[in-house]
């Protein structure tokens, strides 16, 4: 009979993906590696330029675009803090199966990871978040472009003034 064979720790997995996206994609592992992810048009790119404190057309701002623009992921050093990369990812679903996606890409070799979303947070959002608890890996939340379905609710007078101001 032959030896099981066990999955590898989360933190084997770690390990190992980290060392390999440092040798393939220049992942610092001596400095807090951050992924940006979420679904098309999310805004992912615009909050990198946001938190660099770049406008969109400066020299070293992420690319933004009506079309999908992020051709591969970027990695992106911030000024204000020597200490932290943050990685501008690929929106889900361009990579392969969104079903795969967390471990085709190593998302658990980074140290934290953003995950935005322009509407609901759906079912790879979820899979994300729940990958990422396997592997405790921080998520944090941010849903963009708020202001813009609060202004349409209240063209379509689903809302009141004072309903959006509360």
């Amino acid at each position: 009979m032959g030896a099981e064979h066990s999955k590898p720790s989360p933190k084997a997995d770690i390990d190992n993906a980290q060392r390999r996206m440092a040798q393939e994609r220049g992942l610092d592992l001596t400095k807090w590696n951050w992924a940006v992810l979420g679904q098309t048009k999310a805004g992912k790119s615009s909050m990198i330029n946001a938190i660099q404190g770049k406008k969109d057309s400066d020299s070293g701002a992420a690319k933004v675009g009506i079309i999908n623009v992020t051709e591969d992921r970027q990695k992106y050093a911030l000024k204000t803090n020597e200490h932290c990369i943050i990685w501008d990812m690929l929106s889900f679903g361009r990579h392969g199966p969104v079903e795969t996606d967390f471990h085709d890409r190593m998302l658990y070799a980074f140290d934290g990871l953003l995950l935005m979303s322009a509407h609901t947070f759906s079912e790879p959002d979820l899979m994300v978040i729940k990958r990422a608890q396997e592997y405790n890996i921080p998520v944090a939340l941010v849903r963009t472009m708020s202001d813009v379905h609060i202004g349409n609710l209240m063209h379509s007078e689903e809302l009141s003034m004072d309903e959006a101001e509360r």
